[in-house]
């Protein structure tokens, strides 16, 4: 299958609308009549006490009739027992939940084997993330458009976004399911593998270079708009792996992934354009092609040891690590505290566990990446507004702002079904 057919694929279920009404039950697709290639992928590791029959407890029937997995809590509320990862913010705490039900994870990805058998994009049961914000206030420009229209929306999204492994720096392709209703009538509801960047690379976190890794999966995968933005082994050194006498900058360890997405009729009318952004501040992984699977750990860096037997960070080594690589240079990982904060936490968040991110030393998105990566998509005479949700290393949402759907000046002059939405706002997540 050619990259321009499979873009007429990519969307597996879209519904937009400009109608106000009543929201309806979720669907009730029956008995499954068989099980997804995404059901089943979890079995528990050494460090999980959930059976695997527990997990797969927790799944749902498709449009297909095809039964998924779905969102379930990193602890299992029954019997206490632990499942050693987490899907994000439960989505039953969404106002549009009602309507959308259970979220099938990786139904756009079976929709592609049925689509063309030859061409199979298959994504990790890790990686399905939820994120979502009710009643968020939209902003016009100004705080009197803000009074006059005054409208909110309710926001649920679901990305696949594997920020522990190695499958993203080359392989661009990745679910994204998205429900928006706003007061002013404004509504879509989408399941979509959206193309996130260019197949086969991604643009380095701490410096905008374009890092060249290998063929994606599928090999046809098309370009798309937006961009993969991931920290690798040369931020590492430059950024983390100081000088003695220079503060380490962990905001070099942010992914940031920007989609661009725009929802097509058959005959080419463009129905909507919706381009969110997310954010992963301090991952768990970079990319390091001096290792035999190309994925580094940041927690890994803290054990390194130097030619000199000093351990990063920590002065002499006392044992070095058996997988310890020896570097030439002296230098630590460093952080500038304040004096209202005395200790902080060198490990990495997980996601099963409540606990502050190391904040020290660390910068947010720079003003020069968010010049170097604006949208990809021009819409000169269209009003834009942005969103921003902070989100702790437990995905609870720390702050709300907002979100555009303002259509073009153009469309004043055609009824509300022909005008294509425009959606921009960004999901800081960790």
């Amino acid at each position: 299958m050619k990259p321009a057919s499979m873009l007429h694929f990519l969307a597996a279920g879209v519904m937009v609308s400009a109608a106000c009404h009543d929201m309806p039950a979720a669907p009730d697709y029956g008995p499954a009549t068989g099980n997804a290639a995404s059901f089943g992928l979890w079995s528990p590791g050494a460090n999980d006490d959930c059976t695997k029959a527990q997990h797969d407890a927790y799944s749902v029937v498709g449009p297909d009739h095809k039964l998924y997995p779905t969102w379930h809590p990193p602890i299992d509320p029954v019997s206490g027992c632990s499942f050693g990862h987490d899907h994000g913010r439960d989505p039953r705490g969404s106002a549009l939940y009602r309507e959308v039900g259970p979220i099938p994870f990786g139904y756009a990805n079976e929709q592609l084997d049925v689509y063309d058998p030859l061409t199979t994009r298959h994504e990790d049961h890790f990686g399905h993330k939820v994120e979502w914000e009710n009643d968020v206030p939209m902003h016009f420009g100004s705080d009197a458009a803000d009074a006059l229209f005054a409208v909110r929306c309710d926001v649920l999204v679901k990305l696949h976004q594997g920020t522990h492994s190695k499958d993203a720096f080359t392989n661009n392709l990745h679910e994204l399911v998205y429900h928006i209703r706003c007061t002013d009538g404004t509504e879509m509801h989408i399941t979509m593998l959206a193309a996130i960047g260019t197949p086969g690379q991604f643009e380095r976190s701490c410096d905008g270079t374009t890092v060249v890794v290998g063929p994606a999966t599928p090999a046809n995968s098309p370009d798309g708009g937006g961009v993969r933005i991931i920290p690798d082994r040369t931020c590492v050194d430059s950024e983390i792996l100081v000088p003695a006498g220079q503060f380490s900058n962990f905001g070099a360890l942010h992914e940031t992934w920007q989609t661009s997405n725009s929802v097509r009729r058959e005959d080419g009318h463009t129905l909507a354009f919706f381009n969110p952004y997310f954010q992963v501040s301090l991952p768990s992984r970079f990319y390091d092609p001096a290792l035999a699977g190309i994925t580094g750990r940041p927690i890994d860096v803290c054990y390194e040891v130097t030619r000199w037997g000093t351990r990063r960070g920590v002065g002499p080594a006392r044992a070095p690590p058996a997988t310890a690589r020896l570097r030439g240079s002296p230098s630590t990982i460093r952080a500038r505290c304040s004096t209202a904060r005395t200790a902080w936490s060198t490990s990495i968040p997980t996601s099963s566990v409540t606990q502050p991110a190391p904040r020290c030393g660390i910068r947010t998105r720079s003003a020069r990446t968010a010049a170097r990566h604006p949208s990809r998509d021009q819409f000169v005479s269209s009003s834009r507004g942005s969103t921003t949700t902070a989100v702790g290393s437990s995905w609870r949402v720390r702050a709300s702002a907002a979100i555009g759907t303002t259509a073009d000046r153009e469309c004043t002059r055609r009824t509300r079904s022909e005008c294509p939405m425009i959606i921009d706002h960004s999901l800081f997540l960790s």
